[in-house]
């Protein structure tokens, strides 16, 4: 019995722990501000800000522009998201792999991307973010 006791609050202090855990990526609008590189050009491109809804269906920071189409897949591990993604553009195929850390109303990450074509090319985003609020509806 004493053994049936213990397993019992094991069990529930983890399922607390992981509920705790899931709830540290607040799920709402958030502003993003995403910085890319592009390896080999001479000067940086300026910083880019949009609004975001994130929920717990699409919780990666997107920059997809017109004429893009993406597929992303993600992992969650506490507060912190893994990615990856591919793009078609007119330019060519993008593949890229990134992470974003979500610790309360901030958002720090970033994603490596290379396109693919005639020429091999690779960017960094690097992401920053906060809250503001429920997503409109």
């Amino acid at each position: 019995m004493r053994h049936l006791c213990l397993m019992l609050i094991v069990a529930v202090l983890l399922a607390a722990a992981g509920t705790a855990s899931a709830q540290q990526i607040k799920y709402g609008k958030w502003e993003i501000t995403t910085k890319v590189n592009m390896v080999g050009m001479p000067m940086d491109m300026p910083p880019m800000t949009h609004t975001q809804c994130l929920t717990k269906e699409d919780l990666t920071p997107r920059t997809e522009q017109p004429n893009e189409h993406c597929t992303t897949d993600y992992s969650v591990d506490g507060n912190t998201v893994h990615f990856t993604t591919k793009c078609d553009t007119p330019e060519g195929k993008l593949e890229g792999k990134g992470m974003a850390i979500y610790e309360g109303e901030t958002m720090k990450g970033s994603l490596t991307m290379v396109m693919h074509g005639e020429h091999e090319m690779e960017m960094t985003h690097d992401y920053e973010g906060h809250y503001l609020g429920p997503c409109d509806e």
